[in-house]
Order: C-alpha cells, then structure tokens, then sequence
C-alpha cells in the first residue's frame, strides 16, 4: 500500500533512494528531508500544436546532476551523491524523449510549434563517452524531433559541442541551427535595423566588432 502511494504520488525520488540503498521497503513520507511529502509540484499545461504550425524541435539536456531535481521536484530530497548514482543508472537505459512542447505565435498570424526533446545525459556524461556514441545520442533526439514533423532543430548545450554544431550529423534531413549560428544571424539582423533606422547605407559603411 506504501508503495502505492508513492507511485501514485509520482514520488521518484522516494523510489531511487529505496533502491539506491538497498531497501525493500519505501522510504515513509515522514522521513524525507525537512518533512517533505516528496510530491511533485503541479506543472503547467502543455501547449498544443496546431495543424497550420510551422514545427520545430530543441535539443536539450540537464548540464548537472542536480538539474535532475529542477525537472523533477521530488528529486530534490535526494542528497548530491544520491543524485549522481540516479543519474548515472537513469543514463544507462534512458533514450531521449520529448518532455515538453513550446507554441509561438506572431502578430501576423503565423504560429510555429517545437518539441523540447531531453537527452538523458548530463555535459560532463557526453564528455567522457566515445564521441562517437555521444554523436549517435544526439541523433536520435534529432531525429526524434523530426519524426514529429520538425523541419528545423536547435542543438542546446552540449549536444551542439559533441556534433560540431551539428557537423557531423548533418544527414539527419532537418536544418540544424546552435547558439553561436543564432547569436550571428540575431546581432547582423540587429545591425541592420539600426543601419536603416539611422539612415546609413550598408554598402558605404564600416562595422567594427
């Protein structure tokens, strides 16, 4: 019945500790840290997508093992070196998976709708494995992304660094774009606009940056 209660709860936190140390029984809800229940928080509705949506997707992944407890609340009773075992177990088995979805729409009435997919990895876990098999990760949550009908793909954090800006997993059939692509595109748009509204013509000007 306790355990019930805590799959029913959505408790993984109670879960992992009760596994990491070995113990047939669930933690009772007494015991958590400071006297938490374990629960999760409720998390706000998920947008949906509309048939008329350009669509997208993003790649992201948790930069620590702490992170974990940002996506899952009731992780957060789990102390540092708890976290890093779940996290190491989680990476074992876990394949990349949507786990949520943005909708943004502009004044013109176009709208666009992207899939936020998580690789179950942390920076420093992509670092250390065969770059190789770190590539073939990211792929997969590419392609995961684009089965879901993205035509262009962001490669955050450290997926981007493992793919060389996504270099070496071109052939996914999507567009990829990163950060440092973004920030480029974004600051010479920015420059532009600043050029027209000072009415100085890009052909006769010099930019320093």
């Amino acid at each position: 019945e306790r355990m019930c209660a805590v799959l029913s709860a959505g408790d993984l936190g109670v879960v992992l500790r009760a596994i990491e140390a070995g113990d047939a029984q669930p933690i009772r809800s007494g015991s958590i840290r400071n006297g938490s229940t374990g629960r999760r928080r409720a998390r706000a509705p998920r947008a949906i997508a509309a048939p008329s949506d350009h669509r997208f997707g993003f790649i992201v992944h948790p930069l620590e093992a702490r992170d974990y407890a940002r996506f899952d609340s009731s992780l957060a009773q789990l102390g540092d070196d708890e976290l890093e075992i779940a996290c190491e177990r989680i990476a074992e088995f876990a394949e990349p998976f949507v786990c949520g979805g943005i909708r943004v729409s502009l004044p013109n009435g176009t709208s666009a709708y992207g899939d936020v997919v998580a690789l179950p990895h942390t920076a420093a876990q992509l670092q250390a494995m065969p770059a190789a098999k770190a590539r073939e990760i990211v792929r997969r949550g590419v392609e995961l992304a684009a089965e879901s009908g993205a035509s262009m793909v962001g490669l955050g954090a450290y997926s981007s660094v493992v793919t060389h800006g996504g270099l070496e997993i071109a052939d996914t059939g999507v567009a990829l774009t990163w950060g440092n692509s973004y920030t480029a595109v974004a600051g010479a748009e920015a420059l532009l606009d600043a050029m027209r509204r000072l009415d100085i013509d890009p052909s006769d000007a010099t930019v320093t940056i």
